[in-house]
């Protein structure tokens, strides 16, 4: 027998609420979706099947976080859970707005900040040996501006306050169907806005990728996660 047929490949369902893993057929709640999109939100509306093609997995204030992938658009179902626990504390769905790809240190230190060092490129640091920060960059800023005519004010959610602040920093192992999971470093914030009775969140990460970088703007809304339904493969 040729060993290449003696078995059938076993697909990955890496477990997650809702089971929601690699191949499930999701539904989405449209109708949050449109009216949040009818009061001026800028997420956009899925189109077509959504099928989850990755699930992403990283930890952050104590809390469980899951990113299921859909399709190939780079959208996303976040489900989010207290550490260890696989009742949803929250449900959103993410889909991408826009990805700048910065090609100098100036470019990135708009995005991330720079910090003061010496004559012999050394950083400088305070009394407590912590390195002082020369500027603050976009990502960690206590509002996000979006252009535009008017223009969008984003509020800071993570870490709220009128102080700028540096940007997050975690690893999220994303494992996609044939079971190959791969690490990404995000430093990210989260802001947001009300869109009618709705919070729009938008995501900012620079995002590093088998060696590879690019800041990434999500926009998202929460869904009830009662109303998703999953049809697991």
């Amino acid at each position: 027998l040729d060993s290449r047929n003696d078995y059938k490949k076993v697909p990955v369902k890496t477990p997650t609420p809702l089971n929601m893993h690699q191949g499930s057929v999701v539904t989405l709640p449209l109708v949050s979706l449109a009216l949040a999109q009818a009061d001026g939100s800028r997420v956009k509306l899925p189109e077509g099947t959504q099928i989850v093609k990755a699930v992403g997995k990283f930890k952050l204030y104590d809390l469980d976080i899951y990113n299921c992938y859909l399709n190939s658009d780079g959208s996303f179902v976040r489900l989010v859970t207290e550490r260890g626990s696989s009742t949803v504390l929250e449900a959103y769905y993410y889909a991408v707005d826009g990805v700048i790809e910065p090609h100098t240190q100036e470019d990135w230190e708009l995005w991330l900040g720079s910090w003061q060092k010496d004559s012999e490129n050394k950083f400088v640091r305070d009394s407590n040996g912590i390195a002082i920060r020369k500027e603050w960059g976009l990502i960690g800023y206590p509002q996000f501006q979006v252009d535009g005519t008017p223009p969008i004010i984003y509020d800071r959610h993570w870490q709220a306050s009128s102080d700028p602040v540096e940007a997050v920093k975690f690893t999220e192992v994303i494992t996609d169907e044939d079971g190959k999971p791969h690490y990404v470093n995000h430093e990210a914030m989260e802001y947001d806005r009300m869109v009618g009775n709705t919070a729009e969140h938008l995501l900012a990460s620079v995002v590093e990728d088998n060696g590879k970088a690019s800041v990434t703007v999500f926009i998202g809304i929460a869904v009830d996660h009662n109303l998703i339904k999953v049809l697991a493969s």
